[in-house]
């Protein structure tokens, strides 16, 4: 079989989803991306979070960029209507890692293609993104410097069949391990969530009240202190376990949580006397 018939008989990695009362299915177009392969698996790159002290082979997950996705099940204005969405790294972030990867375009579907405002308003970003980065996850390993078993991650020895010797100025060398798209990704929800720059915690995580106290302690003279606590906790990634940012009135619940467990330190003012 040629290459070219190999390619046509390759069947497209889809994944269909409810949002609202649609069905939504999306298909990842570029890479190459199936249920059990994947041509050239490094593509134009992957970004992923190295740690910060590599001292023997670690398993991380990264992101496939740019990748390119056809989303199909949306109406605008009454008419069925499809577009392409682009995951590339963001370019304003000085450093490329895995929670760098952003939404870079959104287009129609086609030459002639056209997409109201309204549709655009109405696409769910936040869950069509998270699924499109869910598609593009791989599993990598970080291989530090030296000779290195790429089966059992082991030291090489004389019976290993298959080893990478990485030069120190090289480590850590990624070495590409096996596809973690859709449902079966490791923490999927999670990752996505991190990998889109969010920190998915619950309401009243030390964390989340930590952060709180903070921008409370950090927030001008103003009336509505809870909403601008609020707005600024979904400006730095925070959200609730669902991915969505926190309300106002949660807020203002969490204000009072962070104080009764004195990550809001008390009032020095005195109270006025009669």
């Amino acid at each position: 079989m040629s290459k070219t018939q190999e390619a046509k008989k390759r069947k497209k990695y889809s994944s269909a989803l409810v949002i609202g009362a649609r069905k939504v299915t999306i298909t990842i177009l570029s890479p190459d991306v199936g249920e059990t392969h994947l041509v050239n698996p490094y593509g134009d790159g992957i970004v992923f979070d190295v740690p910060a002290k590599v001292t023997k082979p670690v398993e991380v997950s990264g992101v496939l960029v740019p990748s390119t996705f056809r989303v199909e099940g949306f109406l605008d204005k009454g008419v069925a209507a499809s577009f392409i969405l682009t995951l590339d790294v963001n370019k304003a972030s000085k450093v490329k890692t895995s929670r760098s990867v952003r939404v870079s375009q959104i287009e129609a579907d086609g030459e002639a293609g056209h997409l109201s405002s309204g549709l655009l308003k109405d696409i769910a970003l936040d869950t069509v993104r998270d699924e499109c980065l869910r598609m593009a996850a791989i599993r990598i390993c970080l291989f530090p410097a030296g000779e290195w078993d790429m089966n059992t991650q082991e030291r090489k020895t004389k019976t290993s069949k298959m080893w990478v010797d990485v030069d120190p100025a090289e480590a850590p060398y990624p070495h590409f391990m096996t596809l973690v798209h859709g449902a079966r990704a490791k923490n999927a929800r999670e990752w996505a969530l991190a990998s889109s720059g969010k920190k998915a915690r619950a309401w009243d995580s030390d964390e989340t009240l930590k952060a709180v106290a903070r921008l409370l302690a950090e927030c001008p003279a103003i009336r509505d202190k809870a909403q601008w606590v609020a707005t600024k906790l979904e400006e730095e990634g925070f959200t609730n376990t669902r991915g969505v940012p926190f309300e106002k009135s949660t807020v203002s619940t969490q204000i009072r949580e962070a104080r009764a467990r004195k990550f809001i330190k008390p009032s020095t003012r005195k109270k006025a006397t009669k």
